[in-house]
């Protein structure tokens, strides 16, 4: 049973253990727990190829996590310690086999390096890497405490060794030159077709008699087919109360912020200062556009000096106090010029090209002419005989759609500084530009930013939290508990939640909700505690617990009566579609003959039969010419085809072209691979 559950029904032990409690300062955990039949640590929360894991095991990982502070909030750190966990189980022997170690130096590259993985970037750089952050994550790696260095590096290398194992098996999914072929052929040989089809949708349901023991006989051999397979789920029907502050809560704040703003003008590290009075603790520098806010606010921010403090001003949900520390340039146009060094598809060929690029770059930094370099590696023909020179490009040019690299070199440029020569990944290749001078239309302010969120204060939420205890705990059933609500004239929602859901869907940050509705301690009808969740309080009830089952007769009739329909005008059609030439197949069923001169091998669609007709397909392809096919049973019709004729698409002396775009595909192929063997070797039940 559930806790709230066994609190209602077991008071006058309850009372009895904290008696004992009060008396000896000390109830132990354990016999508590065992009180309402739960051994600590021994629940099952899933299962990783072919082991049960429990929670109790499952908690080091979650302390590693924790003491690690890269992810913030419970759900983060769940979520964070269950994948290091599945990579752990699934991978570790192939991680061994590969032999991969990450020595002081490579893990210092794999954090302060050129590209940081992804979680490192999140965790030490807030998602941007550039010289203000990467001289923060500098910081942040020296003077961090031993203990969150030591969790860190031990979850960083072991996510590293991953990406080194997949980024190996990745490079060996290679699409060559026979593969481009194939597909080539797969989507431009092409095929005439005439066909007579008869949609089921087109034959009323009269036209045939399906008696209720055929629809029987049609659900006995077909109710293990997985279309008809029940899948589990539950309702829950809940409560939502929304959490606002009220106007003393949103005075007071106001009031607050309005204290700050004399130290703030007279700061001398406004980074410090915006970090211990922001409620997200980060300082970042704020691009000011005019006419984000209204009235006054907006003209002081806009037009206002370096040194100005504006506000407090409410600002999306929030009460912000903004500092001008800096009056920038608007960049009106730019003059750039570029080198562009084509490259192919692949990483290793890439990585040649870069390695290239950051050669050319030094020769330009040690005074090398740009334009000599340019006429002798450039493959931008428009102009490698000029210089390199993209003349000038303003922010906002219409650029051709199609001119991808000119479209990024225009935004990079703008944002560069004068005179500085950067590498960038652009497509088709790498490309090294400088911007060689600039004009200007104004100035943006750029702002220093403390924002607090107007939120209710803790007396407020209490207050809140106490009235909705009142009501809620009254009830021990929830269809009692929701009649009540909504004679009250509460709005009552209803959702369905499958085992799968990490989230009741459209209530933002409901993992714990879920957890609750999916744990097999809850009872039908059973009222949950008071959930907190993203600004709301939550009481929830299950209304329906549907196992995975092979389908009752009583839940699937519908469905099995329709099929079983279906079924009976395929045979019907099938009988009425004579032999002999199409014309007799389409006076049988007073049809009519439809024609499509494209038809491809890779298409799914027969225009005229449906979508999504394989076996239609592949008949017409396997067929000889002027043959006419068997009787086709497709999922949304009967048809006959006859095959016209086939064209075969043309020779190409190069499939570079298809090549390329097939490996994009192959690139995916890894992703869907690894996902195909989580999804049939990790059983997560976390959330039950």
């Amino acid at each position: 049973m559930a806790m709230i559950e066994n609190i209602r029904k077991r008071r006058g032990l309850l009372i009895f253990f904290i008696g004992i409690g009060m008396l000896g300062f000390l109830v132990p955990y354990d016999a508590v727990m065992s009180l309402f039949g739960n051994t600590p640590g021994s629940e099952t929360i899933g299962e990783i190829n072919g082991k049960v894991i429990n929670q109790g095991s499952f908690q080091k990982d979650l302390l590693a996590v924790q003491q690690s502070n890269l992810y913030r909030g419970d759900d983060n750190i769940s979520s964070a310690a269950w994948t290091d966990l599945v990579n752990e189980m699934l991978y570790a022997e192939d991680l061994d086999a590969a032999g991969y170690v990450v020595g002081d130096e490579e893990y210092e590259d794999v954090i302060l390096g050129v590209s940081p993985s992804a979680m490192v970037k999140q965790a030490y750089y807030g998602g941007t890497v550039n010289d203000e952050t990467r001289a923060k994550a500098q910081e942040l790696f020296e003077t961090q405490p031993i203990l969150s260095a030591r969790a860190q590096k031990s979850m960083i290398v072991k996510r590293y060794k991953l990406e080194k194992l997949e980024s190996l098996l990745k490079k060996g999914m290679y699409a060559n030159s026979l593969d481009a072929e194939r597909d080539y052929l797969l989507k431009n040989d092409k095929a005439s077709v005439s066909f007579v089809s008869v949609k089921y949708s087109e034959l009323s349901d009269s036209t045939v008699t399906v008696s209720d023991s055929e629809v029987m006989s049609f659900f006995n051999r077909n109710k293990n087919n997985a279309k008809y397979q029940q899948r589990p789920f539950r309702e829950v029907r809940y409560l939502e109360y929304d959490v606002f502050a009220s106007p003393q809560d949103s005075s007071a704040l106001m009031a607050e912020l309005a204290e700050f703003k004399t130290k703030f003008i007279s700061s001398k590290d406004d980074s410090l200062y915006v970090i211990d009075h922001s409620d997200d603790r980060i300082y970042r520098k704020e691009t000011y556009a005019a006419g984000t806010t209204a009235g006054v606010t907006d003209s002081l921010l806009n037009k206002g000096n370096v040194g100005d403090v504006v506000g407090p001003y409410e600002d999306g949900g929030a009460y912000k106090l903004a500092k001008i520390v800096e009056k920038k340039p608007i960049v009106s146009r730019v003059n750039g010029r570029h080198i562009f060094l084509k490259s192919g598809f692949q990483r290793v060929e890439k990585d040649s090209v870069l390695t290239l690029a950051d050669s050319i770059k030094t020769l330009l930094e040690d005074g090398s002419s740009f334009s000599s370099l340019a006429a002798k590696w450039s493959a931008d023909e428009s102009n490698s005989d000029k210089g390199g020179s993209l003349g000038w490009l303003s922010p906002d040019d219409e650029i051709d759609p199609e001119e991808k690299v000119r479209n990024q070199l225009r935004n990079i440029l703008v944002n560069a500084e004068k005179g500085a020569v950067r590498i960038s990944e652009v497509p088709g290749g790498v490309s090294i530009s400088e911007a060689t001078n600039f004009e200007y239309d104004g100035k943006n302010s750029i702002l220093a930013v403390i924002s607090r969120d107007i939120k209710a204060t803790d007396s407020t939420q209490d207050e809140l939290y106490s009235d909705v205890s009142s009501f809620a705990l009254q009830y021990t059933s929830g269809e009692e508990l929701m009649a009540q609500a909504e004679e009250q004239g509460l709005s009552v929602i209803e959702k369905k939640v499958n085992k799968t859901s990490r989230t009741v869907s459209g209530l933002t940050g409901s993992e714990s909700i879920v957890r609750w509705i999916n744990s097999k301690d809850v009872d039908l009808d059973e009222v949950s505690k008071i959930f907190d969740v993203d600004g709301k309080f939550v009481v929830a009830t299950v209304s329906k617990i549907q196992d995975e089952k092979t389908p009752e007769f009583s839940t699937v009739e519908d469905d099995m009566r329709a099929d079983a329909i279906k079924e009976a005008k395929f045979k019907f059609v099938k009988g009425a579609m004579a032999e002999g030439n199409l014309d007799e197949v389409k006076d049988a069923v007073d049809g009519s003959t439809k024609k499509t001169a494209q038809l491809t091998f890779s298409s799914n669609n027969l225009n005229g039969l449906g979508n999504n007709e394989p076996e239609a397909i592949g008949l017409a392809f396997g067929s000889p010419d002027d043959a006419i096919t068997r009787v086709v049973k497709g999922n949304q019709g009967v048809a006959v085809i006859q095959v016209i004729d086939k064209t075969l698409a043309p020779e190409k002396a190069s499939y570079s072209d298809d090549q390329a775009l097939l490996q994009t595909s192959f690139g995916n192929l890894y992703n869907r691979i690894k996902s195909s063997l989580t999804t049939q070797m990790v059983k997560d039940e976390r959330n039950r």
